[in-house]
């Protein structure tokens, strides 16, 4: 969206334009004068700056996770790296599309796998669950005929509590489909 797009049109080319950028980032989901954030409103902010992470590393995945881990703190790194993984698995516009197309691996679990198994602990979790969609619906809307059961799929998360992580996602994910 338009978060997106201004840090699309920024290019960050002077280090410094970067770290003033960072610095801002650090304080704009927390409590000030006039906005008292819940813990679902941050949650929530840092998610999207987690988004924004793909454009400001300009695609750069191991620049875009170090912003999203100095922006976002122990605290939101969770969703702040759900919201990076997300935006490379699952893009919703053209321009997003056109960002990640020579970053994302081929929509075949071995292929994700892989990419994924370049991450650790929470990096690799997030990757692997926000990969769902890309395994799933082939990266263009049409369904995989040989679906994997979320069990099955949320196992190759790692650890227990990353299975379990990931299939909290993926039944809000579902969830949201039944009507």
């Amino acid at each position: 969206g338009a978060f997106q797009a201004h840090f699309g049109d920024n290019s960050f080319e002077r280090e410094e334009d970067l770290q003033q950028m960072v610095a801002d980032m650090r304080t704009v989901c927390e409590e000030r004068p006039g906005w008292q954030p819940t813990g679902l409103d941050k949650g929530t902010c840092y998610h999207a700056i987690g988004h924004s992470m793909l454009y400001v590393g300009k695609a750069d995945i191991a620049r875009s996770l170090a912003l999203c881990r100095d922006i976002a703190g122990d605290a939101y790194k969770k969703v702040c790296l759900d919201g990076l993984f997300m935006q490379l698995f699952q893009p919703v516009a053209e321009e997003d599309r056109l960002l990640v197309e020579n970053v994302v691996p081929p929509p075949q679990e071995r292929a994700v796998r892989e990419f994924c198994g370049q991450f650790n602990g929470q990096a690799y979790a997030s990757c692997w669950t926000n990969a769902w969609a890309w395994l799933f619906f082939e990266g263009d809307g049409s369904v995989n005929d040989t679906p994997v059961s979320v069990e099955k799929f949320c196992a190759a998360a790692g650890t227990v509590s990353s299975a379990a992580y990931c299939r909290e996602n993926l039944f809000y994910v579902i969830a949201s489909w039944v009507q």
